[in-house]
């Protein structure tokens, strides 16, 4: 049967044919009749089949569109003319008789491997000879002697057969075909022996020479048969690639592949590239070594038994394939990218076959596992899958687990033992030691997590301490256990903050422990279980977890301002001397205290014990850990009694009026700084009892009362903290009878209700007065109002709350709360959350609304456009401010962006965040907010010509217009705008160019400065922003650092030097951006303003590479000069903060730098002039460079082609 497209019996009739058939062919028989066949278009006529075609035929071949048509020949007899206008003549066989004139004419061509002609002529430029495949010669039909000169246009009773015996010149090139030995051989001595014309041969031979023997490709070949070139023998052989490529025969449908395999020791080099594969094996004594320096393997590279397999840097398109044969092969990948990598079982490790310090990498992720592999089942990478390839890479950390299961290097396979990462917005970083993981969040500033993938053995302390550190500690299941003989293995840390969580197992101990500062550190433990002991002095919160050894909380009294809570756990032993202790959840089997005579001071809000005893629950005892000689008092139960802390809603009490659960008995109670509690039967009375101690107490309330005359919580310096415990405060008359607070401090806490006024005030306006702080926590409360205090509220809900003028000193903070209306009616106050249904002032303007924001806060609300509208009234008041509904009420909350009017004034923060720019001798390009650049400020971008339109004059440096300074020499500039600002380019002639440059290629200045409120933590401050912009030429270098100098003393403006003995001078160094060649430096600033307007002297500097400092003029800034509107800006996260040292003057509060040289990098313009003009000598230097570059190029190159050695 036949198949494809015949028109043997259409040409046997003589029928002409024309058109573009795509692959016909010509099968058997003689074709006598006149036709005329035309092949065209890329198609292609095959004549293969014992045919004979006599003279009557004529067959034309064209190629109109360069479409590749193609008439081959490979067993037939033509005695017609053969023209080829276009294509391809193809001929392999030498069966393929053309009896006839063969024409190709000018544009065609023919590849000829094959065949006898009668007359061959070519037209155009080509000759008979460039018709020849590679290794194949002209002969005479006639006597088969050689045709000499085949570069001719024509020959006659020639054929075309394959050169057998070549002869190589010192080029290596064959005298008889021209073509390209296929290899040479090097032996270790360096010699030459003859070519090769067949690699096969050349390899074979590398086996039969001791020592190291290099193999050198000198051209592309193709392997005709499928053998496999095995190297049994020898020492070592190395491939040398030489950039060559080796193919296999794709035509080959045998389905064998050749290749080479080792037994011995192979290196392949010379980044070559091949279709075949390479293998390397272990047999008996044989232990095969296969080396892959570079190159691209479009097959396989195979590695069976225990054979050493080493890839440095290939590309692998194939796969690696592993074999295991009495072992696996020991493989090395140090470089390289795979398609596949593939073993016949799942136990082999792809991690154990990196090479030291290497890892994985791939874009479609890492992952081994399971596929089909042709017909076979392979466990390795499958790139095919995701069309990605696994690449081998330089490891340095490790980024990814594989899982918390294995808990491996997703990129290397290490075992992690504890990973660290920061919390807001880092990504974790896996160690293989636990060590390793602390060092790393302790070197975190701000919150952290560490987190163990494995149990740990300690063998020493294990020191948490980091000052600025806030750590989590998640053991994540895991143990920690002690591996010291004498068991002195602990976790301890004397300052930052600890949390333990991840339900784990920890068998050391832990101390919590600085006597030297009980406020340094935090101790939180949400969960696990820890059978050593806890020490701690610090704050403690604990939210669950059994605790099998003893809990010991040190000392504090009732004037301590530490916070411990315990919330839920199973505790064996709790010793606690902390009077500020609640305990609101838990099971004690001993709860006890050395020093109090009471336990139920430690109850949380609307708790109680509960325990299986009848009598008391609390005694005094004797116990083998009480280190000291005296009894303890508390609860000492069993396991099978222990005591619990519940709800507590009703009471139970005994025949004294005293509740058996909670203590409470009459009204409230008092416990004193020395922690003695007592019961009185009237609120009242309580208070009085309160005011009489001389330092701090608590009022607690056990049942909802009516004050029925005012009752005064003033004091002279004490503190009282009222808590509420849910109960209700009621006034007999609410408009004459109140709570008054005019001195010391007023702490409100307990989640109650008071229905009488709260009014906190001093008539004191004096600048020393400073009487008393009222503190509320939480609670329900109708009317509160506070003037001439300070005042600090952290939550409740309020009908009515004030916050009126007195006192220019005093510090009023509203942290969180729920307000049906809050008036603030002084500058002083500061808000930085709560939420208001009207919020306004009576007395001050909107902008000082904006004023009060704290730090990073705004205004939210629902509601189109400005949120401070048009005034309202309340009660007779007017207030401007925000006059909304429980529906749509106002918010202060975080302020991440700005919400910019048309003016370019935030709308929720009241921020000028976009400031006018305009440019002479030049262009805006843009203003835009970048987000990557961590500011909120505008990037402003602008331009000029190189050269002046219309003149000689060339750009030299853009100057601020309105101060006459230098700003930047960069052509196209970016800086942040930070105030309107009016730019000039300024040009200079050719031959003065580079005197007025070299003067300004290092500036800095003082670009603005802005009051930010006198909501200053310091009474008498107010607080600025200066903005410090530098600009140095790529010319000058690099630089060392950059910074500012600044004082309130107008006496020291002579002394704004670097290393000055002045006290009254202050130094700031740029942190972050050191050495940043284009950038700002932004500092926040407290200046002292109680005896008028502040005011600052600062001068910019830079310290260029030979630590020289250039510096730029001593500007005059604060309250007088500041550039802008006084507004609120948002503050950033600072490079350091320094706290509050100061002369009494001047306080540095943070600072934050920018680096913007990466944006900046191609700004500096080349410049050409028309005439000659003494260059800038960073600009000679950099010539020289260039120069010197050049030389070394042509010295280097003279010493390659010459030969020459050292």
């Amino acid at each position: 049967m036949r198949t494809g497209n015949y028109y043997c019996d259409i040409i046997a009739d003589g029928v002409d044919m024309y058109g573009d058939p795509k692959g016909f062919k010509l099968l058997y028989g003689d074709y006598g009749k006149g036709c005329t066949i035309t092949i065209s278009d890329g198609a292609r006529l095959e004549a293969s089949g014992y045919i004979n075609m006599d003279e009557y035929v004529e067959i034309n071949v064209y190629d109109n569109n360069n479409s590749g048509t193609t008439f081959y020949i490979n067993v037939a007899t033509i005695d017609c003319p053969v023209n080829i206008h276009g294509g391809t003549l193809e001929a392999d066989y030498q069966a393929a008789r053309f009896n006839d004139t063969v024409t190709i004419a000018d544009g065609a061509s023919a590849e000829l491997s094959g065949g006898s002609f009668t007359k061959l002529t070519f037209e155009g430029d080509m000759t008979c000879a460039d018709a020849l495949v590679k290794r194949h010669v002209y002969r005479n039909t006639a006597d088969n002697t050689l045709v000499t000169n085949a570069k001719v246009k024509t020959l006659e009773n020639v054929s075309v057969k394959e050169c057998t015996e070549h002869t190589f010149d010192k080029n290596y090139r064959c005298t008889t075909c021209g073509s390209l030995a296929e290899a040479i051989l090097i032996d270790d001595k360096g010699n030459y022996p003859a070519p090769y014309d067949r690699f096969v041969d050349a390899m074979n031979d590398a086996t039969t020479i001791s020592g190291t023997v290099t193999v050198k490709l000198l051209d592309n070949f193709v392997i005709e048969d499928s053998p496999t070139i095995q190297t049994m023998e020898g020492d070592e052989i190395i491939l040398d690639m030489n950039g060559k490529r080796i193919d296999r025969n794709f035509e080959d449908t045998s389905g064998s592949l050749p290749g080479i395999l080792t037994l011995k020791k192979l290196t392949v080099t010379g980044n070559g590239s091949s279709s075949i594969y390479f293998g390397v094996m272990a047999y008996g004594d044989l232990v095969g070594d296969l080396t892959i320096e570079n190159g691209t393997f479009d097959s396989y590279i195979a590695a069976m038994g225990p054979a050493k397999l080493t890839i440095n840097n290939a590309t692998v398109n194939g796969h690696i394939a592993l074999e295991n044969y009495e072992g696996y092969p020991i493989v090395k990948l140090n470089g390289g990218s795979y398609k596949r990598l593939a073993t016949s079982g799942e136990d082999f490790d792809w991690y154990s076959a990196l090479g030291e310090g290497k890892g994985y990498y791939s874009t479609g992720g890492i992952k081994f596992g399971s596929y089909r592999l042709r017909d076979n089942e392979a466990y390795g990478f499958d790139g095919e899958a995701n069309d990605s390839m696994i690449t081998v890479v330089d490891h340095h950390d490790h980024s990814a687990i594989t899982g918390e299961e294995d808990h491996r290097c997703r990129e290397c396979g290490a075992t992690i033992v504890a990973s660290a990462m920061q919390t807001n917005g880092g990504r974790p970083y896996f160690y293989e030691t636990f060590d390793e993981a602390l060092a790393a969040v302790k070197a975190i500033s701000g919150e952290s997590i560490l987190t163990l993938f494995d149990d740990i053995s300690l063998t020493s302390e294990v020191n948490f301490s980091a000052a600025d550190a806030d750590i989590t500690f998640n053991l994540n299941g895991h143990s920690i256990n002690d591996a010291t003989e004498d068991g002195s293995a602990k976790i301890k840390y004397d300052k930052g903050a600890l949390t333990i969580k991840g339900d784990g197992i920890i068998n050391v101990s832990i101390d919590a422990m600085n006597y030297g500062d009980y406020y340094a550190g935090k101790l939180v433990i949400e969960n696990g279980t820890f059978n050593k002991s806890i020490r701690t002095v610090f704050s403690t919160e604990i939210n669950g977890g059994t605790f099998n050894d003893e809990l010991l909380i040190m000392y504090a009294d009732m004037s301590d301002t530490r916070t411990v809570v315990i919330n839920d756990g199973y505790f064996k032993d709790v010793a606690s001397d902390c009077a500020v202790m609640d305990i609101n959840g838990g099971t004690f089997e001993k709860l006890y205290t050395f020093s109090f005579n009471d336990i139920f001071m430690f109850l949380g809000e609307g708790k109680g014990y509960y325990a299986d005893v009848e009598g008391d629950m609390f005694t005094s005892f004797t116990y083998d850990k009480n280190p000291y000689a005296n009894r303890i008092y508390g609860y000492n139960g069993t396991a099978d009694k222990p005591l619990k802390v519940l709800d507590h809603k009703e009471h139970n009490k005994d025949e004294n009026g005293k509740c058996y659960n909670c203590g409470a008995q009459g009204v409230a109670s008092v416990t004193s700084k020395d922690v003695l509690t007592k019961y009185y039967d009237t609120f009242e009375e309580a208070v009085t009892a309160a005011k009489a101690q001389k330092g701090a107490c608590k009022i607690k309330l056990y049942e909802n009362t009516t004050i029925s005359y005012e009752v005064d919580f003033s004091t002279s310096g004490s503190s009282i903290t009222l808590d509420l415990n849910g109960y209700t405060i009621d006034t007999d008359d609410y408009e004459d009878i109140f709570m008054l607070h005019q001195s010391g401090t007023l702490t409100i806490t307990g989640n109650g209700t008071i229905n009488a006024m709260v009014l906190s005030y001093s008539e004191d306006t004096t600048a020393e007065a400073a009487p008393g702080k009222l503190v509320i926590e939480n609670g329900n409360f109708k009317h509160v109002e506070v003037a001439g205090l300070d005042s600090e509220i952290y939550g409740g809900t309020f009908t009515e709350a004030a916050i009126d003028w007195m006192n220019d000193n005093t510090k009023n903070y509203v942290y969180d709360g729920y307000f049906k209306l809050l008036a603030v009616e002084t500058p002083t106050a500061v808000i930085y959350g709560g939420t208001m249904e009207i919020f306004g002032t009576t007395q001050l303007g909107k902008q000082d609304l904006f004023n009060v924001l704290g730090s990073g806060k705004g205004y939210y609300a629902d509601v189109e456009g400005q949120i401070f509208g048009d005034t309202f009234e309340i009660d007779g008041y007017t207030y401007d401010g925000y006059n909304g509904t429980a529906d749509k009420p106002l918010k202060v909350l975080d302020h991440p962006s700005h919400n910019q009017d048309e003016d370019g004034i935030c709308v929720n923060c009241g921020a000028k965040v976009s400031f006018s720019l305009t440019v002479s001798g030049g262009t805006v390009v843009s203003k835009e907010i970048r987000k990557d650049l961590n500011s909120e400020y505008y990037l402003a971008t602008i331009t000029a010509p190189v050269q002046k339109p219309g003149t000689n004059l060339y750009f030299v440096y853009w100057m601020d217009a309105d101060t006459g300074e230098t700003v930047s020499t960069y052509t196209t500039y970016k800086f942040f705008l930070v105030r309107d600002i009016n730019l000039k380019a300024v040009y200079e002639t050719s031959d003065k160019y580079y005197d007025v440059r070299n003067e300004r290629v290092a500036t800095s200045r003082i670009a603005g400065s802005k009051w930010i409120s006198t909501n200053s933590t310091i009474s008498g401050y107010s607080t600025f922003k200066l903005y410090i912009e530098h600009s140095v030429s790529k010319a000058n270098g690099s630089i060392k650092g950059h910074g500012v100098l600044y004082t309130t003393d107008e006496n020291s403006i002579d002394s704004l030097v670097r290393g000055t003995d002045n006290e009254q001078v202050s130094d700031k160094v740029a942190v972050s951006s050191s050495n940043a060649l284009t950038g700002m430096l932004e500092i926040t600033l407290s200046v002292n303003t109680a005896n008028g307007p502040g005011k600052v002297w600062a001068r910019p500097y830079i310290i260029d590479k030979n630590n020289n400092v250039i510096y730029g003029t001593p500007t005059l800034v604060g309250d007088t000069t500041t550039y802008g509107e006084p507004t609120v800006v948002i503050l950033k996260t600072p490079d350091q903060t320094e706290g509050q040292a100061s002369d009494g003057e001047l306080i540095t509060l943070g600072s934050q730098s920018y680096d913007l040289t990466e944006l900046n990098s191609d700004g500096e313009a080349n410049v050409e002039f028309n005439e000659p003009a003494e260059k800038s000598p960073f600009d000679m230097i950099a010539d020289l460079f260039a120069k010197l570059v050049s030389i070394i190029k042509t010295f280097i190159a003279y010493i390659i082609n010459t030969g020459a050695k050292k």
